[in-house]
Formats: structure tokens, C-alpha cells, sequence
């Protein structure tokens, strides 16, 4: 048996269309290609989805083209054929290659990359294993997610650290109105600094900025990327960041339970992982290795699911990054601004792209949101989600509901034109 047991069948006929008519459009600029619908009607057709539902929450699951969603299953199907011989069937090899891929797609080496099943896994990493002081100090913000701040109160409890939680402003109207808000708060026992590249809000962080700001102060940067790859274009090298963690299920299409931790060579030695590592040669204790696999160990892996990473990444390679971002943004300026103007509507980003891109929740100055999603579900099969966001860790009466609503590459403009009409309606109900 060789490792083309467990290899992929040929691409599915959608994605060869979709190279096809990409390759004919290379000559164009995303922002001419992003109206052509003809084109992305090749990508809409790459997806399995119930074109009865106009589906605009999509952000926290994620929809993958049936192209992975194929490579999982049959390579699950192939492996527990062979559940015995996991290494006769070169699973390993294998993972090395997605790994060497999934780091170009990056912007960083392989040897700076480690998948994992999603954001959590790196961003705890960090946060647990950083080494600091009693009285060292976090900073993070209240774009985050509950459970991230449960990570971070828990390290406070055990040594000591302190928490800074800054409040951003929603909207903001510059990408230096964030960065600042975050400047303003650094103190000379600050550690660390942690934030979103994409919030909940549609709001995407200035993390260059920030990244230059704090490597003049010796301060290390963690970027939660959960909301960011795949939606925007994503360069750990070239955002300067010392760690970034994402997740590849949500925007990137790629299988459930799949994600990567970058982190800087120089950091990797005195980061621990979660779940301890022994070198493979020597078999001793090795937590202060400096192999990325070490952020790998965490018992049974996924295998189908890693080993159809590689099938995300050709959907994507066959568009295009900036097509993919271009599009994404086109799409939620195209309901946006039909909107845009109501009384009743609260928008918490700007519609500028460099303050977001396909995400843009929403909230209401009167009335109930749920009100509102409720019936565009009940009357136009339109799903939308919600969240709350904003508030203090640990006092909910200080969180306020959004509604959450995004775009997505098979989301076509018919019905977002449904969905504006309708929401307006709603919007202008007595």
C-alpha cells in the first residue's frame, strides 16, 4: 500500500470550471472581476447548500465547497479501511506536505507553522504557557470571544498577572482609532497584547500598526485570527505579529477541526505546549524543543480532516486571495448600501475596506432585534445570527446584542437584493 490509498480522487468537475474561467479572467483586476457574475456562478456551483435558505450566517461554522467535504469523507473511509497501519499508509509524510502549503498560503516557513484543530488551540497555548511575573499585564479588548477571557482571568488566578480589557470604539471611522485606544493603555509591565484581526462586528483590526508599535517596547503581539483567513488576506510575516492562530473551517471552507499556530522562531523554544512533547529520538521530555509539532500533541488526530486541507487550499488557489477578499467586499457593500440610510438600523463597522470586509452585524437604535430576525426567518427564509458583544468579562449586563450577517462566496447579489428588500420592510414596520 502507498500513499495514493489515501490520496484524493481527482478534482470534482466544479473546481476544474472554476480554474478554467479564473484562468481566462487572469488579465482583469479583482475589482473588475468581483462583478462579472459569470464567474463566480462557477464558484456558487462548487458549493452544496439549500437554495431555498438565503444563508448569512455563515461566519462561526462555515460552509466548505463539496470538493472538501468529499476529500474528508473519502479519506476517512480509505483510512479506516486501513486503521491498523495509520504509518503503512504514510499519513505522516502527508501532513508534512499540507503543512508546507498551509505555511506558503501564510506567508511563513513550515518550520514556523502548526496545525491544529482550530484558534483555541494556539491562542490557550500562549496564554498559558507565556512566562510572566505577578503584576505582568495582559492587554486585550472587549472584541473577544467569552471564552478567551475565561483563558486569560484563569492565568490571572494562577500567577498573579493582570488583565487590562480595553473598550474599542464601534464603529470606528480609522484604523488609528483603534490602534490607539490599545497604545494609550500599554504601561511599562505590559506583556503581552492580544487581539482580533476581524471581530464579531465586521471590524478589522489595524494589527501592522500595532505589531510595529509593540515590538519598539519589547511587548509580544498574539493575533486571534479565527474571523480573518480566508475573509481577508492573511501574512503573519509580513503583519510582524509574534503569534497568530486561526481557524480554517470558518472562512477558509476548510474541514471541521482545523486551524494553524504560527509563532516566531525565536519564541518557540520558551513556549511550552499544552500537552507536553517528548523528542521522537531521544524519547525524553522535550518541552523546550524548538519544533512546532510539539503544538501538535494532543492525542487522537483527525486525520481525514487534516489530510483534506490541501483540497482547501486548491478552491482557494483557484480563485485567488485578493478575488476572494474583493468579492467578499462587494457583496456586503452591495446590501449595505441599500440599507444603509435606515433610521432604525445601527451599522457597528464602516464600510470602508480597510475596517471590514464580507462581515457586517448589525443593530437596531429601537425596537428588538430578535423581532426582526425572527420574521425575515419565518416570512423570507433568511438566516441570520446573533451575538453579544462589547461588554465586561463576567457582568452581562454589560454586553449588547448584535446581529450577526455576512456574505459568503456562494452567496449570489438576487438574493441579497431579497434580503435588503426585506429588511428594509422590517426596519420601517410601525
Amino acid at each position: 500500500m502507498t500513499a495514493s490509498a489515501i490520496a484524493p480522487g481527482p478534482l470534482s468537475d466544479a473546481l476544474d470550471s472554476i480554474k478554467a474561467a479564473f484562468s481566462k479572467a487572469k488579465d482583469r483586476s479583482p475589482e473588475e472581476a468581483v462583478k462579472d457574475e459569470s464567474l463566480w456562478v462557477e464558484v456558487q456551483k462548487a458549493f452544496n447548500y439549500n437554495q431555498e435558505v438565503i444563508n448569512l450566517a455563515t461566519v462561526v461554522w462555515g460552509v466548505a465547497p463539496k470538493t472538501v467535504s468529499d476529500a474528508v469523507i473519502d479519506t476517512y473511509t480509505r483510512i479506516n479501511e486501513y486503521r491498523a497501519g495509520g504509518n503503512y499508509l504514510n499519513i505522516a509524510e502527508r501532513r508534512e506536505t499540507i503543512r508546507k502549503r498551509l505555511a506558503e498560503r501564510a506567508g511563513c516557513g513550515a518550520e514556523e507553522i502548526a496545525v491544529t484543530r482550530n484558534t483555541t488551540d494556539g491562542v490557550t497555548t500562549v496564554i498559558a504557557g507565556l512566562k510572566l511575573k505577578a503584576g505582568d499585564e495582559i492587554i486585550t479588548t472587549t472584541q473577544e470571544r467569552n471564552l478567551y477571557y475565561g483563558i486569560l482571568y484563569q492565568r490571572a488566578a494562577r500567577d498573579g498577572a493582570k488583565i487590562r480589557c480595553v473598550p474599542l470604539p464601534t464603529p470606528a471611522q480609522t484604523p488609528g482609532e483603534l490602534a490607539e485606544a490599545i497604545e494609550k493603555a500599554v504601561t511599562p509591565r505590559t506583556r503581552l497584547i492580544f487581539v482580533c484581526h476581524a471581530y464579531l462586528s465586521g471590524q478589522i483590526f489595524p494589527v501592522l500598526r500595532l505589531c510595529d508599535f509593540a515590538r519598539r517596547r519589547g511587548i509580544k503581539v498574539l493575533v486571534d485570527g479565527a474571523l480573518a483567513f480566508g475573509h481577508v488576506n492573511v501574512d503573519v510575516k509580513a503583519l510582524d505579529c509574534d503569534f497568530y492562530a486561526a481557524s480554517l473551517h470558518k472562512w477558509g471552507g476548510g474541514p471541521q477541526a482545523t486551524g494553524f499556530f504560527y509563532a516566531k522562531r525565536e519564541h518557540v523554544t520558551g513556549l511550552p505546549p499544552l500537552y507536553g512533547y517528548f523528542d521522537p529520538k531521544t524519547q525524553r521530555p522535550a518541552f523546550d524543543s524548538d519544533r512546532m509539532e510539539k503544538f501538535e500533541k494532543f492525542g487522537t488526530h483527525p486525520a481525514e480532516m487534516f489530510l483534506s486541507i490541501g483540497q482547501m487550499l486548491d478552491f482557494h488557489e483557484a480563485i485567488g486571495g485578493d478575488r476572494i477578499q474583493a468579492r467578499l467586499h462587494y457583496l456586503k457593500r452591495f446590501w449595505a448600501e441599500q440599507v444603509k440610510d435606515e433610521k432604525r438600523l445601527k451599522l457597528p463597522a464602516s464600510l470602508d475596506p480597510q475596517l471590514s470586509c464580507s462581515l457586517l452585524s448589525f443593530d437596531l437604535a429601537e425596537g428588538h432585534l430578535s423581532d426582526v430576525t425572527r420574521h425575515l426567518w419565518e416570512q423570507h427564509k433568511i438566516m441570520l445570527g446573533g451575538e453579544h458583544v462589547d461588554g465586561e468579562f463576567g457582568r452581562p449586563e454589560t454586553w449588547r446584542e448584535i446581529t450577526l450577517c455576512n456574505t459568503a462566496l456562494f452567496t449570489t447579489v438576487e438574493q441579497l437584493d431579497r434580503f435588503s428588500a426585506a429588511l428594509k420592510k422590517e426596519l420601517r414596520k410601525e
